[in-house]
């Protein structure tokens, strides 16, 4: 069994697209159901879903108590989380080291304010 995706409601798509894109991940797949814009981003194996209802009237809110984190491998994890903050994220946890892996993460909430952690040297 492997994970093929996971899907993220985003309050603005475009603003969405051009965070994940400003972090290397490519627009894919695109289509709309029933009023959801629905575009898959990631590197052709693995991505992320982001669902958009222009029709939705409320603020879109992280619920913490279904979904902690998305995790990504990443080669260099302080250009990446540059990034991230450049592209209208914000720090959640700055990059620390862990000796006993000999790897180092941070935690970034995107602007809609889902965590992601990024692990350098997995």
């Amino acid at each position: 069994m492997r994970l093929v995706h996971a899907a993220l409601w985003v309050s603005d798509l475009d603003r969405s697209l051009a965070f994940y894109e400003a972090l290397g991940m490519e627009a894919g797949l695109s289509y709309a159901r029933d009023g959801v814009e629905n575009v898959y981003v990631g590197d052709g194996e693995e991505s992320l879903q982001l669902k958009h209802d222009p029709d939705r009237e409320r603020e879109i809110a992280p619920d913490r108590t279904a979904v902690d984190h998305v995790s990504f491998a990443v080669e260099d994890l302080d250009a990446t989380v540059d990034a991230a903050v450049e592209a209208g994220g914000s720090i959640v946890t700055a990059p620390t080291h862990v000796a006993e892996a000999d790897s180092a993460f941070a935690f970034v909430a995107d602007p809609d304010g889902h965590t992601l952690e990024f692990i350098e040297g997995l």
